[in-house]
């Protein structure tokens, strides 16, 4: 992928299994691997596409280096360009807006309560005007004008392509188009009852009025890089109210046949530890608390069991780091959350005999894109759903541990091509 336009390449991004692996490289960088190095045309057709270097990334350990396909070539350290987005000047104020330790972008906007549950049962959110700021994965607190308090917390997940109909009580009543602005979004925390003289005690409503972020039809930021240090306090208080909700989340393991290793191999090394690997770029990672539930699935396949989480999401100190990893850099991981009540199912359950119970899954024939990424949340009722299916088909508790198989030590990925810069 590259960036600022095919011709004049700011910066290249290259993608490595998922976007959690992203290694974005300027084009001095490029230059600088690259500079003088042969070119090959490859592929069907391969006379009619321009020339490309083609390279393997690597992964020893924690570092990531990159190496031209031909013989005696050096390999290049691009640990340093992982996820690395702030280097590049049209993100620095994007990148300013997240959480830090990836966090979500955290809004509050004000609804009555006709149109508020109108954006619960359709899973949609207007404006009359839209925030450069929100972006999908966003957090939206919902103020209930009507009963003067945050009721429910939304998480963005893309715009909707529907900016015609008429769905608001108000819209309908003028029979006028008033929130063009709309994005798909779902409502993961409800009846959070944070109410309006609760806010008030709060830096800084406690010195200014909070329904004075409202007045205007968009969605508030709470931490652009110009009012982040100003609501920090009420943001960690929201985080904490969220907390206080039950969580539900699928975990998604793959095949990774690249190295040898099994998504079954993975799963049943990690219910033998007790223990799931996180990312440090894992969306919510700082949601995910004790005591939350969670399914297992392989990939788009299967569900495959079931457990409680025994801690919240934690960063791994040295000796934890060499327990779980056991002494293969595939399974080393930086965070990490304990597990409890671990439940393998005898039968698992298809994806495909679900789809029709599971909301979450909007187009049915694309449900694949719904498992990519390691986590995902879903509802309670989801899960109930997904654990129900075929109750009484017998499952059995986790008490032995498996025998751990050697993974080879590096990990190398697929040759990719890279454009050449101008």
């Amino acid at each position: 992928m590259v960036a600022d336009s095919a011709e004049n390449p700011c910066y290249y991004a290259v993608i490595v299994g998922s976007p959690d692996t992203t290694f974005v490289l300027p084009k001095e960088k490029v230059r600088d691997i690259f500079h003088g190095q042969q070119t090959i045309q490859s592929g069907p057709d391969a006379r009619f596409k321009k020339e490309r270097w083609m390279f393997t990334i690597l992964q020893k350990d924690r570092t990531y280096t990159l190496r031209l396909n031909r013989s005696g070539a050096t390999d290049h350290d691009i640990q340093s360009y992982l996820n690395n987005w702030k280097q590049i000047d049209d993100f620095k104020e994007e990148n300013d807006n997240n959480y830090h330790q990836n966090e979500p972008a955290i809004f509050v906007t004000g609804y009555d309560a006709k149109n508020l549950e109108v954006s619960r049962q359709n899973n949609i959110l207007g404006w009359e005007h839209n925030s450069k700021f929100l972006s999908e994965g966003s957090l939206v607190f919902l103020f209930n004008k009507s009963m003067l308090k945050i009721e429910t917390a939304f998480r963005v997940k893309s715009r909707s392509n529907d900016n015609t109909a008429l769905i608001w009580a108000d819209e309908i009543e003028s029979q006028k188009l008033i929130y063009k602005n709309r994005w798909n979004a779902e409502a993961i925390y409800d009846d959070l009852n944070i109410r309006l003289d609760e806010i008030s005690k709060i830096e800084p409503f406690n010195r200014e009025p909070f329904q004075g972020l409202l007045r205007a039809n968009f969605p508030m930021p709470l931490n652009t890089p110009h009012n982040k240090d100003k609501y920090s306090t009420f943001r960690q208080f929201l985080i904490e109210k969220t907390k206080s909700a039950a969580n539900y989340w699928i975990f998604i393991v793959t095949d990774r046949p690249e190295l040898g290793v099994s998504a079954d191999e993975i799963y049943r090394t990690r219910m033998s530890d007790k223990f799931w690997g996180l990312n440090k770029a894992t969306p919510f990672r700082k949601f995910i608390k004790k005591g939350d539930r969670v399914l297992f699935c392989h990939g788009a396949k299967k569900f495959i069991g079931n457990a409680t989480l025994d801690s919240d999401s934690f960063e791994l100190d040295e000796e934890e780091r060499a327990k779980f990893s056991h002494g293969a850099g595939f399974y080393t991981t930086e965070y990490g959350v304990r597990l409890t009540d671990i439940d393998t199912w005898q039968i698992p359950k298809e994806v495909i005999g679900l789809l029709d119970v599971l909301p979450f899954i909007k187009k049915k024939e694309q449900y694949h894109s719904y498992f990519q990424g390691g986590i995902r949340q879903i509802s309670e009722q989801e899960y109930d759903v997904i654990v129900r299916r075929g109750e009484g088909e017998g499952s059995i508790l986790i008490t032995t541990s498996p025998p751990i198989q050697s993974v080879p030590e590096m990990r190398e990925f697929d040759d990719m091509a890279l454009p050449i810069p101008d």
